[in-house]
């Protein structure tokens, strides 16, 4: 299976396809139309970042009944939204920091649909169009604050 990293090797952050435990890098980054520049790295010798560099997060709230009654909320009428800032991606195997004021993290395995391209009242029969991909996100909450 060959997926889209990001990746940083002797400290530059680049653009590759990961097929087993190759790296085929890109000229840049796929969604602004990067291309297979020749050059081809093994993927041991490489620090995997986030795989995407989001401007926003918008994610869907209490969007699976389970959950809206483990809060003890009502099911809402309409989908409830809220921003995340891209300042809280990690990359993969990094250090998760909880606040100090902290005392309960929970964290949710979620879908992220990775837009690739801007999006303005997008119908949903149009949506798919906007779509570059999917990822997996861990969304980490600190419930207490």
């Amino acid at each position: 299976m060959t997926r889209y990293v990001r990746f940083i090797k002797e400290g530059v952050p680049s653009w590759g396809l990961l097929d087993n435990d190759k790296i085929q890098v890109l000229t840049r980054a796929p969604y602004l139309g990067g291309k297979e520049s020749g050059a081809d790295l093994d993927a041991e010798g490489v620090e995997l970042l986030a795989p995407c560099e989001p401007s926003k997060i918008l994610c869907v709230g209490t969007n699976y009944y389970d959950h809206v009654k483990e809060l003890n909320f009502d099911t809402p009428a309409t989908p409830i939204l809220f921003i995340k800032p891209s300042t809280c991606v990690n990359d993969p195997g990094a250090t998760l920091l909880r606040p100090r004021s902290s005392q309960r993290l929970d964290y949710e395995g979620e879908l992220a649909f990775v837009v690739g391209k801007t999006a303005k009242r997008v119908s949903a029969a149009q949506s798919t169009a906007y779509i570059f991909g999917y990822t997996i996100l861990n969304d980490v909450t600190a419930r207490d604050l």
